[in-house]
């Protein structure tokens, strides 16, 4: 998220960066044992006629830059014709498949809004939302993460 300088706070920077490092240690977590995992940042979340990135993820589309690369909002605008319904901050991926999002909350929490319209149009998608703060305080990848879980209508607080 963008402050009024119009640039992302260290808090939250290096917040995805650190849970990008965690990832290994958390395969089980999301239920994948094996296999390639991986994290994206700054993930667009948009379905149309094209791609439906909750389903397949961008790295599996070329959109004009190459395989491989994450697009920018207003490439998906020009490449789908729509705007993504969300921008997570971080993507977990396995293979070519997003598993799960993850919103890293520094000021404010998923709005109901935000996550009502998300379900509205992606009914299986998984988010978790987890505090900057929390991330920040530990000082090595803990057993037990503290985060809210949104899976399909239902939302629940998780430790």
């Amino acid at each position: 998220m963008e402050n009024e300088y119009g640039v992302e706070s260290y808090l939250h920077k290096y917040s995805k960066d650190v849970m990008k490092l965690w990832l290994p240690q958390y395969k089980k977590f999301f239920g994948l044992e094996a296999g390639k995992l991986t994290m994206m940042a700054e993930y667009p979340i948009v379905k149309s006629d094209i791609i439906d990135s909750s389903l397949k993820s961008w790295t599996m589309v070329d959109f004009g830059s190459g395989l491989g690369k994450i697009p920018s909002y207003e490439e998906v605008k020009q490449f789908t014709g729509r705007a993504p319904v969300a921008i997570a901050d971080l993507a977990v991926i396995s293979g070519d498949i997003p598993v799960f999002f993850i919103e890293i909350r520094h000021r404010n929490p998923l709005s109901v809004k935000k996550v009502a319209t998300l379900f509205s149009e992606f009914p299986k998608i998984n988010m978790i939302e987890i505090r900057a703060r929390w991330i920040m305080n530990q000082i090595k990848p803990p057993k037990k993460m503290r985060f809210r879980l949104f899976l399909g209508s239902v939302d629940e607080k998780v430790e």
